[in-house]
């Protein structure tokens, strides 16, 4: 049996490019899930999924692209449902220093990080965008989180929503279409 061969480490180049074009898909994400819930800060979540995702790289296996936006958001997945049940106990547990984990990472956030999610809050184009995310039906929302946001293989997306994968990518297609023409940042959007 040959051996297995591990994947080249990430550079910081590679690693900085990766975090540049993921941020706004977690963010959207985040928005998306959060909807209605004023006591979770997508800014702040995003920021914890790269403070954790960068302190865990070694555990990082795959070697490409989608191999790491997986891997992300499957960190980014834990991070929401710690923070939902957090929000859900009204209570935030504090470490032996008195501050939280969250505060702890944030504090301790490379610059480029928190500059670049602080930015896409701020931007009026993401934040209209949220917004019609935000008025999907429950059913587009998800699509559009599978498809869009963690970009999964259509048979995935229509295994996860009980469809085929043909009705899945007839309904994908039409809510894309829809989305980019009332103004939806293309990068958001995924492949077609």
């Amino acid at each position: 049996m040959p051996p297995h061969d591990s994947p080249a480490p990430i550079d910081d180049e590679q690693l900085a490019r990766r975090i540049e074009d993921l941020t706004p898909r977690l963010l959207a994400w985040v928005r998306s899930k959060s909807t209605g819930s004023s006591r979770i800060d997508p800014h702040d979540l995003v920021q914890e999924t790269w403070f954790r995702a960068v302190s865990r790289m070694d555990t990082f296996d795959g070697a490409t692209d989608d191999d790491f936006a997986a891997w992300t958001f499957g960190i980014q997945k834990i991070v929401f449902l710690e923070s939902r049940r957090a929000a859900q106990r009204g209570a935030r547990i504090r470490g032996s220093d008195g501050q939280t984990e969250l505060e702890a990472a944030l504090r301790n956030a490379p610059a480029a990080m928190t500059t670049l999610t602080r930015r896409l809050v701020r931007n009026e184009q993401h934040e209209l965008f949220q917004e019609r995310i935000a008025e999907l039906d429950p059913e587009d929302r998800q699509l559009f989180e599978l498809c869009a946001l963690e970009q999964v293989s259509r048979e995935e997306a229509a295994e996860r929503v009980g469809s085929t994968k043909a009705a899945v990518t007839k309904k994908w297609q039409r809510l894309r279409a829809r989305l980019a023409e009332a103004g939806g940042p293309i990068e958001l959007l995924g492949a077609g």
